[in-house]
């Protein structure tokens, strides 16, 4: 346990310039206020040098308010307080807080700094200084969290003193809490809530999917089902169609043969009457150029008959010709006009065979007219016959596509039926264990709550405040009352109820239902100093150092000689202990008497020897 042996203050609240080394023994703390007249000691700064101390170990008063701003005297530029704690061997740790009202740049506005001497000379010491959030962790290792030494080390009876005014019952489980070490607790009570939180969150979306789930595969097999009579009417319906394409295509081919026997039927007859043509064509061109021939020379004939008739002269020799030699020189070219006459008739009729000419070329119109249709015909029958053979393979490869796919998909549903089955499973056991892990956190969370660990630390400590109760009672009431502490209350009902309580009992073990304002003050200091005594019990006090604010108050002359005697006997559990009061006359029973002084809006401290 660490022993305080000065607090030095620059600038802190009412604190100028201030270096208070510590007394042993019991030290008054009482003040006088010279700047506002009728006050007293009220405002005089009593309460600052205590104030400086849980500033300097934790940046707040000893309420535990945090102090800002207000921590610097006026207007000065920074405020520092530095405590020196000794060890049981001898060695120092010091530490000083600092605040700057505008601090400059790179520098934090408030620094804390820990210096460790070490073990031995050899030993380099160890200094540690930054802002809070880097040296408060240490600082509360070694002298525990702000809460647990403001409980173990502060106490009053002021209206801000929590935990010992009595006010209410969840404030006075917050209490014993820092003194049983309950944060672990608190800490394990709440990381198991936002455990068994989230298990029961993970449990409801698991049964949810585990649901779903059994939902999909219930739907799966009757999707099977549905899908195995909807592909077997698919595959009915694509062989019907088949077997239409097949009859289409049948029909198609035989068409196609009867087109192309027609077709050779009609392209050789129009070949034949083709060849028929061309063979009157050409003896009817034959007959028309002997008929204009054999014209020809006969109209040669006639010319050559008219031109001797009119010729009366010889051409070679002049001589006139007679009738007789013109008749002579007529006669073989009447002779030949005879003969081309005969020749001219015996050449066959020229409309006759013009005539037959014109009816074989209309045959070979008709017969080619009739070979374009039928070849217009036979390219339909042809173009159906692929169309149908194209649809049909077409239909083919989709009902054998189609029944490959139904195989996958019967696959493919039968695994997934057996996917859905085991993950089914998988979730029963995952929700299965989850609730086995559900039950052990509801046996630890209630382990872990008030109903648990901690009520049965409380239960333990119960008999140990009673025994520490009885002693105070005796020596602050006088007349056989007693303080009792119970964690359980009976109901009308009969039944009991956790419940922490403090109670004023009388001589015969009744409860004393409306207690005096006197009965009142003495329960909160039995209660004050039985938790004094407990915190030394249980090992919670890190300096051996108390501090009582207005423990006197409303106390008559006989209540404040008990209190005194009280305070001697925890001599044995503190170097020093600080007792802030208003009242001036206790001085002569105090070892050590602190004046406050305030003058100027500043306070001095004055030691002096009770």
């Amino acid at each position: 346990m660490l022993t305080l042996d000065e607090v030095h203050c620059e600038n802190f609240r009412l604190l100028r310039k201030c270096r208070v080394a510590i007394p042993k023994g019991l030290v008054l703390i009482h003040g006088v206020n010279e700047d506002v007249p009728g006050t007293d000691s009220n405002m005089a700064g009593k309460s600052t040098l205590l104030h400086a101390l849980t500033w300097a170990l934790y940046g707040c008063d000893s309420t535990g308010t945090p102090i800002t701003g207000s921590a610097i005297h006026n207007k000065e530029d920074y405020c520092k307080v530095s405590c020196r704690f000794r060890k049981e061997d001898g060695r120092t740790i010091d530490i000083w807080r600092k605040r700057y009202r505008k601090p400059g740049p790179g520098v934090p506005t408030v620094q804390i700094n820990l210096a460790l001497q070490p073990e031995t000379p050899h030993h380099i010491a160890k200094s540690y200084c930054g802002s809070p959030e880097t040296i408060q962790p240490r600082i509360n290792a070694l002298f525990g969290s702000q809460d647990l030494f403001l409980a173990a080390h502060v106490f009053g009876c002021g209206e801000k003193d929590v935990p010992f005014a009595l006010k209410t019952d969840k404030q006075q489980k917050q209490l014993f809490d820092l003194l049983l070490s309950a944060e672990d607790l608190d800490a394990a009570f709440f990381r198991t809530k936002d455990e068994l939180d989230q298990n029961r969150q993970q449990e409801k979306e698991l049964r949810e999917t585990w649901s779903n789930v059994g939902a999909q595969r219930k739907l799966n097999a009757e999707s099977k089902d549905q899908h195995s009579d909807l592909d077997e009417a698919h595959v009915q319906n694509l062989q019907l169609e088949l077997a239409a394409l097949c009859n289409r295509l049948s029909i198609a081919e035989t068409k196609f043969k009867k087109t192309r026997a027609m077709l050779g039927i009609i392209r050789n007859r129009r070949i034949l009457y083709e060849k028929k043509e061309r063979e009157a064509q050409e003896k009817f061109h034959g007959v028309e150029e002997q008929q204009i021939q054999y014209t020809t020379a006969l109209g040669r004939a006639k010319t050559d008959i008219a031109t001797i008739l009119r010729m009366n002269q010889c051409p070679t020799c002049g001589a006139d010709v007679s009738n007789e030699a013109k008749n002579s020189l007529v006669a073989p070219h009447k002779e030949k006009m005879g003969a081309l006459r005969k020749k001219l008739g015996t050449l066959p009729d020229t409309f006759r065979l013009e005539k037959e000419r014109n009816k074989l070329e209309n045959a070979v119109k008709i017969a080619r007219a009739q070979e374009i249709k039928i070849e217009k015909s036979n390219s339909d029958v042809s173009l159906e016959l692929s169309i149908v053979t194209a649809s049909r393979k077409q239909k083919e490869r989709e009902l054998e596509v189609f029944r490959t796919n139904q195989n996958a998909r019967q696959k493919h549903d039968q695994h997934k039926g057996v996917l859905l089955f085991m993950k089914e499973l998988h979730l029963q056991e995952e929700i299965e264990n989850l609730m086995r892990q559900i039950k052990d956190l509801e046996f630890w969370l209630e382990g872990f709550g008030r109903s648990g660990i901690r009520a049965y630390r409380l239960d333990k400590i119960t008999p140990i405040l009673n025994s520490l109760a009885v002693g105070h009672s005796d020596t602050l009431f006088g007349d056989g009352s007693r303080v009792s502490y119970s964690t359980q209350r009976q109901l009308q009902s009969g039944e009991y109820r956790d419940k922490f309580s403090v109670e004023i009992m009388d001589r015969q073990g009744n409860k004393e239902e409306s207690p005096s304002s006197g009965q009142a003050m003495r329960r909160n200091l039995v209660h004050m100093f039985s938790v004094v005594q407990l915190a030394t019990h249980l090992q919670k006090r890190t300096v051996r150092f108390l501090a009582f604010d207005e423990a006197f108050r409303t106390l008559d002359q006989t209540g404040t000689a008990r209190v005194m005697s009280v305070l001697h006997r925890l001599l044995g559990e503190a170097d020093s202990i600080f007792v802030i009061e208003h009242n001036s006359d206790l001085q002569a029973q105090f070892d050590t008497v602190l004046t406050v002084a305030r003058k100027g809006n500043k306070s001095t401290i004055v030691i002096e020897e009770g």
